[in-house]
Order: C-alpha cells, then sequence, then structure tokens
C-alpha cells in the first residue's frame, strides 16, 4: 500500500517521455537545418566593410550538380542586389561548400544609417559560367537575408557637429628635420649653380683627359705592335718588315694627329707635323718630327731600292727601334 503513489508517479514520467522525446528530436532535427546568418562585425556603420555569412542547406540535386572544392565566384554584377547602390555597394559574393551545407559570403559596405533591406534572389542564377551547365535542369534555390542595422557614429559617440580644424601634430624631432632637409637643400642648389657655371670647363677637362688618354692607347699600342714586328725580324723579308713599320706608324700618327696620313709623302712629314700642330710644337717635338721624315726616308729606299746590300735583320730590328723612339719623342710632352 506504501509503494503505490510511488509506483503511480513513475509511470507518468514514463509516459510523458514517451510521448515529447519524439517531438523534441524532431524538433532538434529540423532546427539543425534551418538557415543560420551572422554578420562580421556584429555592428557596422556607414562606410564600413561588412560581411554576412549566410549558411544553409540546399536541396539535393543542388549539392550533387554544383560540387565544387573551392570557393565559387558569383555573378551578381546586374542584379536586383547590386542596384542598391543608394544604400549599400556589394565587393564580394562567394559559395563554399561543406558536405551537405553551404556557406554564401556576401561582402558590402553600407552607405546610410538604419535598416538596410536586402532583396531575395535565386542562388541558382548567380553560379559562375563553369557551373553554368550544371544549373539548367536545378530547381530554384532562393536566398533570403535578413535585415541588417547600420549603426549611427554620431548617436553613439553622442557629437552632432563637426570639430574645429587642429593644426597637425609634430612628432618630436620633426622641425630638426625639415632644418637638415632645408640645410642640404640649399647646399645641393648652390652646389648645382656652381656646377653650371662651371660646366664648360669642366667638359673641356673631360675631353682633355679623354683625349689624353686614347693618346696613351694609341702609343702603347703602337709600341707593342713595333715589339712583335722586331721580334719577326730574321724571318720577315727585308722590303715587307720595311712596309710594316711604315704603315704601323702611319696608324700612329693618323690617330695622333687626327689627320690621315697615309695620303702624307715622307718627304713632307715634318711640314705636315709642324702645320697640324699650329706651330706649337716643342724643340723636342720638332727633333722628332725630322727624325721621323728620316725614318720614312730610309724605309722607303728599303722598300723600293734594289740595291739591298748590307741591308740585314740588324738594320730591321735598328728600324724599329727608330720608331719607337720617335713615339716615345711625341709622347714625352703629353
Amino acid at each position: 500500500m506504501k509503494r503505490g503513489p510511488y509506483m503511480l508517479c513513475r509511470f507518468c514520467i514514463i509516459l510523458c517521455l514517451s510521448v515529447l522525446l519524439p517531438y523534441a528530436a524532431a524538433a532538434d532535427g529540423a532546427s539543425g537545418q534551418q538557415p543560420v546568418q551572422l554578420l562580421m562585425p556584429k555592428e557596422i556603420f556607414v562606410g564600413d566593410l561588412a560581411e554576412i555569412q549566410y549558411a544553409f542547406s540546399a536541396p539535393a540535386g543542388f549539392s550533387d550538380a554544383v560540387q565544387s572544392g573551392r570557393p565559387l565566384e558569383l555573378r551578381y554584377e546586374g542584379t536586383m542586389l547590386a542596384r542598391q547602390e543608394d544604400s549599400y555597394t556589394v565587393r564580394s559574393m562567394t559559395l563554399e561548400q561543406s558536405g551537405n551545407r553551404w556557406t554564401l559570403h556576401l561582402q558590402f559596405i553600407p552607405w546610410r544609417t538604419g535598416t538596410v533591406e536586402l532583396p531575395a534572389f535565386n542562388l541558382a542564377d548567380l553560379l559562375p559560367l563553369d557551373a553554368h551547365d550544371a544549373r539548367t535542369g536545378l530547381a530554384p534555390v532562393m536566398i533570403s537575408l535578413q535585415p541588417v542595422t547600420v549603426s549611427s557614429l554620431s548617436e553613439k559617440t553622442g557629437i552632432k557637429t563637426m570639430r574645429p580644424a587642429m593644426p597637425p601634430v609634430l612628432v618630436p624631432g620633426t622641425i630638426y628635420a625639415v632644418y637638415a632637409c632645408v640645410f642640404f637643400a640649399v647646399v645641393l642648389l648652390a652646389a648645382f649653380v656652381q656646377l653650371l657655371f662651371r660646366y664648360r670647363a669642366l667638359r673641356l677637362r673631360l675631353q682633355s683627359f679623354l683625349r689624353q688618354r686614347a693618346l696613351r692607347r694609341n702609343a702603347k699600342r703602337t709600341l707593342r705592335a713595333l715589339q712583335r714586328l722586331r721580334k719577326k725580324a730574321q724571318e720577315m723579308d727585308v722590303c715587307a718588315f720595311a712596309g710594316s713599320v711604315q704603315e704601323i706608324m702611319r696608324r700612329y700618327l693618323t690617330c695622333r694627329f687626327s689627320y690621315a696620313f697615309d695620303t702624307v709623302v715622307s718627304s713632307g712629314v715634318s711640314l705636315m707635323l709642324d702645320q697640324l700642330a699650329g706651330g706649337t710644337l716643342s724643340g723636342r717635338q720638332l727633333e722628332t718630327a725630322d727624325k721621323l721624315e728620316s725614318l720614312f726616308r730610309r724605309l722607303d729606299y728599303v722598300r723600293f731600292s734594289h740595291e739591298l746590300q748590307g741591308i740585314d735583320s740588324g738594320e730591321c730590328c735598328r728600324l724599329a727601334d727608330d720608331a719607337c723612339a720617335c713615339v716615345s719623342g711625341f709622347e714625352e710632352a703629353v
């Protein structure tokens, strides 16, 4: 008799659980399939870049037809969703798949405060071109986004009027940096002005330097050629040797005095050198010019004379040495 109320209470509890649990499980399963919308950040203001994340379960046919391992870029241009430029501007729309669930990412920038209504749209119409064939037989997948509230920054801060203009805040040490820049600018300007006035002199110095360098290289090249020729004195014919020496020297004079000495006769070499120098040849160079003319006369004799008695390899070496001495005599005053 004492156990009667206890057994009756236990029976009622079991009966209630057996009736209510199926409904609770069904409600829980149904709630797991409901779309979920998130706004990031939760509070947005005019001009902020906001993002709506809309997670939903698409029909089985949609998931089977549209399969992608990477986010899909949706084509929202020209739709009603992108024609609300007075209220917001859509920056991007992507769609991601995670199992049977899909997540829509919509980035936008609001342009007015208050509630922003986003029109409903068919997701199948926004699929990219590579998924165009897959959407032909799809049923419409309507997306209805919840309204978004854009907060007012002035209401939050309580500031209704514009603040007065304030001078720029200077970083410590800025004044010294400005003074240093002005000083260096003045120095550079002065250097530029001085360089401008001395440009002609600098140009002449540069030209003179390049000219002297070219003359030194010409002299070294000529001396090396004569030395190589001197080593072949015993192997070469005397006439060919004399012709080679004269050819080397004429090439040297052409570069040294910027005049074609190929057409100058041997008897006029000294006079031509004096004319080209404008009477500015030094005594040593005049003496060298006379020796060079004598050398050219001797080379012509060796080349065109039929009497070559006494002209041997030793004479060829002396001709090469005399040519080297003439080159050195001209370059001493450079």
